[in-house]
């Protein structure tokens, strides 16, 4: 059957890929040794990839590159086929792996994804069926001003301290960088393959060691700062930032990417809907030059770290009068 583009206009569907397997194990036998619903489930991934392409939501679909460093594939559980203990999980055609299990689900595994990271460390991902109870409710509603100089801050005046997981190891990290730069520039020099260097491979490792520790201590603050903030309001509103566009800015692009203010607001998101709790994104215009107390807009109003109202003399921190005004916007559009 041809299923191409050029002939059908509607690239490779999900049916056609998974009819092609078969044949295609007789001719490659290495694909006999994949877990065949793993095969299935990269074929339901190029059928989406399509779909999206087509409905205009995605680029066209590529091919995976070997030179990215980091891989994954994703099997379902059937027949108990994926199972975890204590110190190991039980993965089709592997069997038992042993494994540092972070925390064990009660709810029904559906499905698993296992990637290994650039540093070689393997992980595995659980997709579970479970009933989630919702957080009590408090009768609170909080505005979140996202900043640089502190991380969060609130429209009950709390400043939340950045945990500048980046800034701790950057020079770490250039040092790692440099020395892996050097060890490659002499390898093509000598004429060797940097694939095949040792000591190329170890600085690389290194290099990718410090940024999954940095990723590590981001995440571990961002999830235990977004729990707390969904367990303690019923109410949570942020900016709808346009992040990439602020990445442009050179001089803070730094500071904004270490803030990882998109996570903070998806975090946010999901655990709202996970917990009984309401998430409110607003359109960040004027909310830094607005007062507060008499909702007057001047841009000359804030100078600083400080608001100092030009109509009605209202001083206040210029963050916490950002989320204030924050917190007024999400009430007014319930």
């Amino acid at each position: 059957m041809d299923t191409s583009y050029t002939s059908t206009g509607k690239g490779l569907s999900e049916s056609s890929c998974k009819k092609a397997l078969p044949p295609l194990k007789v001719v490659f036998s290495f694909l006999k040794e994949v877990d065949a619903i793993a095969l299935q489930s990269a074929c339901e991934d190029l059928a989406e990839a399509f779909q999206n392409f087509f409905a205009g939501r995605a680029n066209k679909p590529v091919f995976k590159s070997k030179k990215r460093k980091k891989f994954s594939y994703t099997t379902k559980c059937t027949n108990h086929n994926i199972a975890l203990f204590d110190k190991a999980i039980k993965l089709p055609k592997l069997e038992l792996v042993r494994a540092k299990v972070s925390c064990v689900p009660t709810g029904r595994i559906l499905r698993a994804t296992v990637s290994m990271r650039p540093n070689g460390h393997y992980y595995v991902s659980l997709l579970v069926e479970e009933e989630i109870q919702p957080f009590a409710k408090t009768k609170q509603a909080v505005g979140l001003d996202m900043g640089v100089a502190h991380l969060v801050t609130t429209s009950d005046g709390v400043h939340i301290a950045h945990p500048h997981a980046f800034s701790k190891y950057e020079q770490q990290l250039a040092r790692s960088q440099r020395v892996l730069s050097r060890r490659m520039e002499r390898a093509k020099k000598d004429g060797r393959d940097s694939k095949t260097a040792k000591n190329i491979q170890k600085a690389r490792v290194k290099v990718a060691n410090i940024h999954e520790r940095i990723n590590h201590i981001r995440r571990d603050y961002l999830h235990k700062l977004t729990t707390s903030l969904v367990r303690d309001y019923d109410i949570i509103a942020v900016e709808n930032l346009t992040v990439s566009t602020m990445l442009a800015h050179k001089p803070l692009a730094k500071s904004i990417a270490d803030a990882s203010w998109r996570m903070i607001r998806e975090q946010l998101a999901y655990k709202c809907e996970w917990y009984g709790k309401t998430f409110i994104a607003i359109e960040p215009a004027y909310t830094s030059q607005t007062c507060a107390n008499c909702l007057a807009v001047d841009k000359a109003s804030r100078k600083g770290q400080w608001f100092t109202c030009t109509a009605c003399g209202h001083t206040d921190h210029a963050d916490v009068n950002a989320s204030k005004n924050i917190k007024q916007l999400a009430l007014a559009s319930l």
